[in-house]
């Protein structure tokens, strides 16, 4: 007999567009892009200065994933935090005046950041510290999976020496996160041992950037190092919330077995990263 799928209780805030669900761990995920709702009473986007409008496939699938994995793991959830509308209509990793065009798609836009802030807000009062992940998808050649903290090509160069000299860490959205382990360099943070890219690279063997063995992007690669969610909600700017922004390549969402995979090793590298530097007490459920 199948197992049926794990369900989670929605937050009483939740509404149409906007999909809620109250996590128990400091740990929130957050879907801007995977929504497919095309309500015609807010009007597209224009297209026009570069305006993005793609769908960002399956990544809706691949939160929930994770927190169901988690679920099993613990008897907890993280907080979730899904946009249902299409991007055509908001885009909700821009600021307000970019993300829509008109009233109702900026009503839209304010909700889900009001969701998001509820979330953090929450995990404030219960830990002294947390994580933001913000769940996307993109198309470049390569395949690989992106993380960005805020750092672009240029600086990801920079030797774990100039890393340390130059006081990366103060800019990037995992700066709590350095400030809380001084004995730890930022490098190791970012790309080495204690970092969720090598995690990904050498325990579950998936091509991963920043990592040690792909320490920064080729030259000529396109790479999404944050954008709005991250630089706002990560501790570039203070605060005990670090961000990180996960983007997938198509190979691991659009085929069954490609989700199956970066789920299960997603669930696992986040659970250890909040083991070591967020949640000891599930530190025993590794």
């Amino acid at each position: 007999m199948n197992q049926q799928p794990l369900q989670f209780a929605l937050d009483p805030g939740t509404s149409q567009y906007v999909t809620y669900y109250e996590g128990t761990l400091p740990l929130v995920l957050a879907a801007p892009h995977g929504g497919r709702l095309f309500p015609s009473n807010i009007p597209d986007r224009k297209l026009e200065n570069g305006t993005i409008t793609v769908t960002d496939a399956y990544t809706k699938d691949v939160a929930l994933g994770i927190a169901r994995k988690l679920y099993e793991k613990t008897g907890d959830i993280p907080h979730i935090v899904i946009l249902q509308l299409a991007r055509t209509k908001v885009d909700v990793n821009r600021d307000k005046l970019e993300g829509s065009d008109s009233t109702a798609g900026r009503e839209v836009w304010q909700e889900y950041h009001d969701t998001i802030k509820r979330a953090i807000a929450k995990i404030n009062a219960n830990y002294d510290h947390g994580m933001f992940v913000d769940i996307h998808g993109h198309g470049h050649p390569e395949n690989w999976i992106e993380l960005g903290y805020l750092l672009d090509n240029y600086t990801l160069k920079y030797s774990d020496e100039d890393l340390y000299e130059r006081n990366v860490a103060s800019t990037s959205s995992i700066r709590s996160l350095s400030q809380r382990y001084p004995d730890i360099a930022f490098s190791s943070f970012l790309r080495g041992n204690n970092s969720i890219g090598n995690r990904l690279s050498v325990k579950h063997r998936l091509k991963t950037t920043p990592s040690r063995s792909l320490p920064y992007p080729h030259r000529n690669q396109k790479y999404f190092f944050g954008g709005y969610c991250t630089q706002t909600y990560g501790s570039k700017n203070g605060g005990g919330i670090d961000a990180i922004q996960i983007e997938l390549p198509k190979n691991l969402r659009f085929q069954k077995a490609g989700r199956e995979s970066v789920i299960a090793a997603l669930s696992e590298s986040l659970m250890w990263m909040l083991c070591m530097f967020y949640h000891d007490e599930y530190r025993a459920k590794m």
